[in-house]
């Protein structure tokens, strides 16, 4: 295959050789790299510099060697695919405070102790951006109610799915160390991997606190997520389930942020804060129903301001229609009235389940 570039050419004025230079090479390789997809050494470099990194800092980042990426750089070699797409991650905000943090872990802790730590730091995150989230949707009597006149049985599943995975993330985070001869991630092992003996029982204590807090969690796990408890199917008076709510999760978080806090502090010198900034997609997607509710009804009520006329009233859609210059064909008149259906579906004040911004 041969590929094509424009590249400047020297020509000697006393024998009339002619002759490329360094530019001419630099343009050869992006022109190859381009044709691979790949990175080019100066967008290496300047993701690199974008990121306010020398090359030894950004090669302890990546785990690339810095010789590697050296070579990189100045286009003596070109980096594979696999190597490619993962300097491609980097660009994103993201992902590069998540290697920042775990490198900064790492040089504190020790590898073992550092990824265990943050990746439990990771999963109590997730599992409070989901308690974050379920009040969001499902908190208020009227956002309750326009969820059920979008789509009722499909949001009380989503509804338990929320909840069920909120308990499950709650067990996790502080179950036993091993389970069926399998190790778990959870905060049960922290107190082993902290050193100072002074430490490792503050954090003993308050691991022993964290497991007490999410028990009603862990009952309904055992109970009624992972198994079904034969007594609560057959027995007419059963052990009822722990009491389990969102004030109750709310303290359980709370209990295993305490654990991730004072190692935190004690060790990296910063703590955490127990607070998580994501998109908040709950919110954003009740804003969106809320809104276009709200525009359905404004339109159902400019056609008719009354009130009393009925969905299918054939003057009043045609008369909607001829404001528009629609003609009033069968599918637009149709469309009309499915429109005013759907306007009708929905409680009256449905924007002002809008949770805003």
């Amino acid at each position: 295959m041969e590929l094509a570039a424009y590249v400047p050419v020297h020509s000697c004025s006393q024998c009339g050789e002619s002759y490329t230079g360094e530019e001419a090479e630099t343009i050869r390789h992006e022109a190859v790299c381009r044709h691979r997809g790949v990175l080019t050494p100066a967008e290496i470099r300047a993701l690199r510099r974008e990121h306010g990194m020398s090359r030894a800092g950004f090669s302890r980042l990546t785990g690339f060697g810095e010789a590697t990426l050296a070579r990189w750089e100045r286009g003596e070699v070109i980096q594979n695919t696999s190597s490619d797409s993962f300097l491609r991650l980097l660009t994103s905000e993201t992902v590069l405070r998540r290697l920042s943090s775990l490198t900064r872990y790492e040089d504190k802790l020790g590898r073992e102790f550092s990824m265990v730590f943050h990746s439990l730091e990771n999963d109590w995150a997730s599992a409070l951006v989901r308690y974050q989230e379920f009040p969001e949707l499902f908190g208020t009597t009227e956002r309750v109610n326009l969820l059920n006149a979008i789509g009722g049985a499909l949001f009380w599943d989503v509804q338990q799915v929320f909840w069920s995975d909120l308990m499950l993330r709650l067990t996790r985070l502080t179950d036993a160390p091993k389970s069926a001869g399998k190790d778990n991630l959870t905060v049960r092992r922290l107190p082993d991997l902290c050193e100072d003996p002074d430490l490792r029982e503050a954090v003993e204590g308050l691991v022993r606190a964290a497991v007490d807090a999410t028990a009603f969690a862990r009952d309904w796990r055992n109970r009624r997520i992972g198994h079904s408890d034969l007594a609560r199917a057959i027995d007419p008076s059963p052990e009822p389930l722990k009491e389990a709510t969102l004030k109750k999760a709310k303290a359980a978080l709370d209990a295993v942020h305490a654990v991730l806090d004072t190692i935190s502090g004690r060790l990296l010198g910063k703590g955490i804060a127990n607070e998580v900034n994501t998109r908040p997609r709950a919110r954003v997607f009740m804003a969106y129903a809320s809104q276009l509710v709200e525009a359905v009804q404004f339109v159902d009520s400019a056609i008719d301001p009354s009130g009393e006329k009925p969905i299918t009233d054939q003057a009043a859609a045609e008369a909607f229609l001829q404001k528009l210059h629609r003609r009033p064909t069968w599918h637009n008149t149709r469309q009309v009235f499915e429109l005013r259906e759907a306007a009708r579906r929905f409680p009256i004040n449905a924007h002002e389940t809008n949770p805003g911004y």
